[in-house]
């Protein structure tokens, strides 16, 4: 299987997630969380299978999706907390 295969659906039950849980408890974090990771999720999958038409690769998608997974799956742990750990 495609990533994209994955990757769509899964962005989908994120916003769906996002918006379930604002409309339940008021959650802005909720719904700025699960609709933005799934939207750019939903972007990933989307330049993955148009890059897949083309028989090529989607370096930007493979970020993409690599940085996003690490967010939703490491807490305490993730691409934000080490951008800002770094010296600037």
């Amino acid at each position: 299987m495609h990533d994209f295969c994955f990757t769509i659906p899964y962005g989908l039950i994120l916003i769906v997630g996002g918006l379930v849980g604002y409309a339940k408890k008021g959650s802005v974090t909720s719904l700025g969380g699960g609709a933005g990771a799934g939207l750019l999720l939903i972007l990933a999958g989307f330049l993955s299978l148009k890059a897949f038409e083309k028989r090529k690769n989607s370096y930007l998608a493979l970020i993409l999706e690599t940085v996003l997974m690490n967010e939703q799956h490491s807490p305490g742990c993730n691409f934000a907390t080490w951008c800002w750990r770094m010296p600037h």
